[in-house]
């Protein structure tokens, strides 16, 4: 699991992202949430301390309870505590995702400053003009407000 099932989660539809970078860098993502459809820029890194989302998950199996977090031989879906913990890690996920919604870029005056900025970095930033290329083909399909 990871950003966009935390997205589809959400009640977000992922159309296509890409990560720029290895360790860490910049992903963007081509969404449609509650009806619009927009582009969604995150960063992410290689650990807890440089991305949220490894941050987010923290360690051992949040679907289920402390007793089988590492038991793999028993029936989670036997345990109440379990249940309960899915359910929980279930909320948890798609609240994470609907705070990454908040940066969704619908209009045209977002999404050009955000290709401006990309554009600003290409002479040193070796990633910005794969972004622009990415960035570009899916904003043509757009339809801004």
């Amino acid at each position: 699991m990871g950003y966009n099932e935390a997205l589809e989660a959400a009640g977000a539809t992922v159309h296509d992202s890409e990560y720029f970078g290895s360790y860490q860098g910049e992903a963007l993502a081509d969404v449609t949430y509650e009806g619009r459809r927009g582009i969604l820029s995150f960063g992410f890194g290689s650990c807890s301390c440089c991305d949220s989302w490894e941050a987010f998950e923290g360690y051992g199996d949040q679907t289920k309870c402390k007793a089988h977090t590492y038991d793999y031989s028993d029936d989670p879906k036997r345990c109440v505590l379990c249940i309960t913990a899915l359910a929980l890690w279930e909320s948890r996920v798609a609240d994470f995702g609907r705070d990454m919604l908040n940066g969704l870029m619908y209009t045209d005056d977002e999404l050009a400053r955000y290709r401006a900025n990309l554009d600003d970095q290409s002479g040193w930033d070796t990633d910005s003009k794969a972004q622009l290329r990415w960035f570009d083909e899916h904003v043509k399909g757009l339809r801004t407000s």
